[in-house]
């Protein structure tokens, strides 16, 4: 079913008439266009299908054409004044990406007081969450080409995202969870106040690309102006609590987050609808398996807050008993099982807890362990 969306015009309309609307793009690549962004916009709900073949070639805006006044020497008439240029409107930049599991948008790109500011968005595509670094140099060289030949090389720029800051020439461990988009910021020193943009941007990443073993991929984004912002980017999500869960013998419910103090606490309501006591296990996942998830909690800029942390902590408790710390739990047939969620100096600017993950044992018979992986999405703090 298509998702409407809150406003005038539903994600698909939206993605649709912001692609058409880019000039000298062949059919085929503003179909694609259209796929990808009603697909982001819906938190990958979502993907237009395509039917059929177009047998020519085809665009939806040309571009601008010169204006050339028609001569009829019958016709004794002042010449037709030929109207002025319009003003360019700002193109979006040029995004290559060498694994197709990752994908990358310019959020913005800004110049204020000779430093360059670029706004990127990391959406994981895969269902498992990726643990990314970038470096200076595996498929290519992490560098910023400036038009006119400079360069700022890596060690140059000041990368943060995912709750990590470039450091000792790299930055690692930065976090991305299936389906949440990550922002990621570059710093770029010493442009010229009189600069358009920025010419290349290359980054070097590990971690993004289950086809090789360091998962290694190139990303390259050319031609990025300043003062550019991503219109799609501004679109509201839909707000309401998601639910993902596999197994059919576990109905979950989870109640709005409340904070108090440092603190922010809610509650998943645990049902067994099976005939037998299931004995639930919560594990951090990551090392377990990595293939299926890790149990952590996300805030909205993409840090984590896990149960192996000492700070940014996330806890389990079954009434004053913890739960992860005491090994399995049960779940007897038909009786709601009260489990509290405590993340501990969660960012105190967030309303809404975006993703919220557990890694599960004992409660699917369908698998030798019982693994699953519940995951909600929108948690409301009150």
């Amino acid at each position: 079913r298509a998702l409407d969306g809150e406003g005038d015009n539903s994600p698909f309309a939206i993605a649709f008439l912001n692609n058409i609307s880019k000039p000298d793009v062949e059919f085929p690549m503003t179909i694609t266009g259209v796929v990808k962004d009603t697909y982001r916009m819906t938190s990958n709900k979502q993907s237009p299908l395509r039917v059929g073949d177009l047998m020519y070639d085809f665009v939806f805006n040309p571009g601008q054409r010169a204006f050339t006044p028609r001569s009829d020497a019958s016709v004794d008439s002042a010449p037709t004044p030929t109207p002025a240029p319009a003003t360019p409107a700002i193109q979006p930049p040029k995004i290559s990406m060498t694994s197709d599991e990752v994908d990358v948008k310019v959020e913005s790109c800004q110049l204020r007081n000779g430093t360059a500011y670029i706004d990127l968005r990391l959406l994981n595509t895969t269902r498992t969450d990726m643990r990314a670094s970038i470096g200076k140099k595996d498929l290519g060289t992490s560098e910023v080409y400036l038009y006119g030949g400079l360069v700022r090389n890596f060690d140059d720029l000041t990368i943060t995202g995912g709750g990590q800051t470039k450091q000792f020439g790299a930055i690692g461990n930065i976090i991305l969870p299936s389906g949440l988009p990550v922002k990621l910021s570059i710093k770029v020193p010493n442009v010229y106040s009189d600069a358009k943009g920025i010419a290349r941007l290359t980054l070097a990443f590990r971690g993004v690309d289950s086809s090789n073993s360091y998962g290694t991929a190139l990303l390259s984004i050319s031609d990025i102006p300043f003062g550019y912002k991503d219109p799609i980017a501004a679109i509201i999500e839909d707000t309401q609590p998601r639910l993902y869960f596999d197994v059919d013998g576990l109905d979950v419910q989870v109640t709005k987050a409340k904070r108090t103090g440092n603190k922010v606490k809610f509650d998943l309501i645990l049902t067994n609808n099976t005939y037998s006591t299931m004995r639930a296990h919560i594990s951090d996942g990551w090392y377990v398996n990595a293939r299926t998830g890790r149990t952590a909690v996300y805030d909205t800029d993409g840090m984590s807050y896990s149960v192996q942390s000492y700070s940014r902590q996330l806890k389990f408790i079954q009434g004053n008993t913890p739960v992860y710390t005491t090994g399995s739990f049960e779940l007897p047939s038909g009786i709601p099982i009260r489990i509290t969620a405590i993340v501990t100096d969660y960012n105190p600017t967030d309303k809404v807890i975006p993703v919220f993950t557990v890694y599960f044992r004992g409660v699917d018979r369908t698998n030798y362990y019982g693994e699953a992986l519940l995951k909600i999405t929108n948690i409301t703090i009150e």
